[in-house]
Order: structure tokens, then sequence, then C-alpha cells
């Protein structure tokens, strides 16, 4: 597998916390930690950096457990927000303007 692709768009593979717990990397987890800390999430901690995938069902980041983009796909019931008759949504607006990428890969997949 090269690439999981989160309900949001985003590629977990290319995910630094994704990457430091499939590595068990802890110089990856410190170094996600001091970047989201700065950018997102102010006081993010190294042993917060854990997570194998918003699609794996098993452990998240902590901000995943209360993503509402998720939240809202799994209730619908799609493998991610591709595929959803409300794309591009409000929630996914926010998204896309710090991961840009995201909404290309989405794009991507509703042709």
């Amino acid at each position: 597998m090269t690439e999981m692709i989160a309900y949001c768009g985003i590629d977990c593979f290319e995910c630094g916390a994704f990457v430091a717990t499939r590595d068990n990397d802890d110089a990856k987890r410190r170094e996600v930690a001091e970047l989201w800390s700065k950018e997102f999430l102010p006081g993010t901690l190294p042993e917060d950096i854990n997570c194998e995938g918003c699609l794996s069902g098993g452990v998240l980041f902590s901000y995943c457990h209360d993503c509402k983009i998720r939240e809202c796909a799994m209730a619908r019931g799609y493998a991610n927000c591709a595929f959803c008759e409300d794309y591009i949504c409000d929630k996914l607006s926010e998204i896309f303007a710090v991961a840009p990428e995201a909404k290309e890969r989405l794009d991507s997949l509703r042709t």
C-alpha cells in the first residue's frame, strides 16, 4: 500500500503523525509536535503524536477523534468526501486552506 486517503483528502502516508507512528520514530514525533504546536495546536507534545490513519479504526491523533469531517463521512458511509453529494462543504474549506493538496486529491477521485 502506498497511500491511505483520509476522509478529507490528506494522504495519511504523508502525514508526520502517521509516519512517526508507523516507524516508531521518537525524533519524528518531537519534530511533528513542535511544528504542529506552532502552526495548529499549541501545546502538542511528542507523546501526542500517534496515529494509524483515520480510516484504520486504530490509534488516532487526538484531533481526529473530534474531526467533524471524519464524523460526517463515517455517518454518511463514504470512503472519503470525494463521493459526497455536498462536496465541497464548509468543513472541507477549512482543511483545503491549509492543505490544498487534499482538495486536488479528492478532485481527482471525483472524475
